[in-house]
C-alpha cells in the first residue's frame, strides 16, 4: 500500500468515516470526489485484506466470537424480570440476570431510597436472534412456498374484499 492509502486506513478505522479519511489522506475538498475515492480505495483488494486483519485481530484479541455474541443478544433477549426483582442487591444476581439490566438508579425521597432498573431490550434482542438465525422470510419466500391452491385460495380472498368495499 501507499502512504496514502495507508494514511486512509488509518483514519478510517480510527473513526469509521470512509469519505473524511479519503479527503484527510489525499488531500481532497470536494465529498463527492472524496466519497467515489473512498468507495474505490475500500474495494481495492490490499486494503479489504488489511482491513479483515485488523478486525480479526481486534476481535481475537477482545475474545469477541460470534457464539459468545449470541449467547450474550440471548441473556437479553430470555431475561424475566421477576428474576431481578427477587434480589436485595444487583451483585447477588445471576450473572445471566445482572447482563440483561442495562441501567440501575437509586433515588432518595422521603419514604427512603427507590431503585429503579432498566432493562435491556429484549424485543430488540429477539429481533437480533430472528436475523441471525434466519427466521424471517421475505414477502416472495412465503409467495414462492405456495401450492397453487393456495395462491388462488389467498387471491380469492383478496379479490372478495376489493369487491366488498366497493
Amino acid at each position: 500500500m501507499t502512504h496514502k492509502q495507508l494514511v486512509f486506513v488509518s483514519e478510517y478505522l480510527m473513526y469509521g468515516n470512509a469519505t473524511a479519511a479519503y479527503k484527510l489522506a489525499f488531500g481532497i475538498q470536494d465529498d463527492n470526489v472524496a466519497a467515489a475515492g473512498a468507495s474505490r480505495l475500500l474495494r481495492n483488494v490490499k486494503i479489504q485484506a488489511y482491513l479483515k486483519q485488523f478486525k480479526d485481530s481486534i476481535m481475537e484479541k477482545a475474545e469477541i466470537t460470534l457464539e459468545r455474541t449470541i449467547q450474550e443478544i440471548a441473556r437479553v433477549a430470555f431475561a424475566n424480570i421477576a428474576d431481578v426483582l427477587k434480589g436485595k442487591k444487583i451483585s447477588d444476581l445471576p450473572e445471566d440476570v445482572q447482563a440483561a439490566i442495562s441501567e440501575v438508579t437509586v433515588t432518595e425521597s422521603k419514604y427512603g431510597k427507590r431503585r429503579t432498573i432498566k432493562m435491556h431490550s429484549k424485543i430488540q434482542a429477539l429481533d437480533m436472534l430472528m436475523k441471525h438465525f434466519g427466521a424471517y422470510k421475505s414477502l416472495k419466500d412465503i409467495i414462492d412456498g405456495l401450492t397453487e391452491e393456495q395462491s388462488e385460495q389467498i387471491f380469492n380472498q383478496l379479490l372478495e374484499k376489493l369487491q366488498s368495499n366497493e
